[in-house]
């Protein structure tokens, strides 16, 4: 990514991080760009109550999009304005910036490859993580992601 659009995106982000009842997300940014290591989705997909209350309790004002997507019904209760801050550089395509494992990546890449030949690879327990992605694929040995809306 450029500096001149971290750079912008920063400027953004400080004109309304201090609000009350307000959450920043970030689509198609990595939380480190505001200080933050990626979540590790696997901990909200297995339980997003708890997931939610640690969040609350760690007074983060920065989500990723899988945060939002996954936690969403929570999310509209607790905060006057969600912020969505989406990288115009993709258009639907974007890097997969969460943590998840290699497990859950084989799973996602063998169910949303329609060419693999070898569709009898085990894909594991994805439905979580096919609510928040409606495809992965993985460019020059980097993945990216499609997201389903929240709504």
């Amino acid at each position: 990514m450029t500096d001149i659009l971290i750079t912008k995106l920063k400027e953004k982000i400080a004109q309304i991080r201090d609000e009350s009842g307000v959450i920043i997300v970030l689509k198609g940014f990595p939380l480190s760009i505001v200080g933050i290591d990626a979540p590790h989705i696997a901990s909200m997909v297995d339980n997003k109550f708890t997931y939610f209350m640690q969040l609350m309790q760690s007074n983060r004002k920065y989500i990723l999009y899988e945060e939002y997507i996954c936690l969403y019904e929570f999310l509209i209760q607790q905060f006057k304005n969600i912020i969505v801050v989406e990288n115009n550089l993709y258009i639907n395509l974007y890097p997969l910036y969460a943590d998840i494992s290699d497990k859950i990546i084989c799973g996602l890449q063998v169910h949303f490859d329609t060419d693999n030949q070898n569709q009898d690879d085990e894909i594991g327990d994805i439905n979580e993580y096919i609510q928040i992605y409606s495809n992965y694929t993985e460019i020059g040995g980097i993945g990216f992601i499609v997201y389903n809306d929240p709504m």
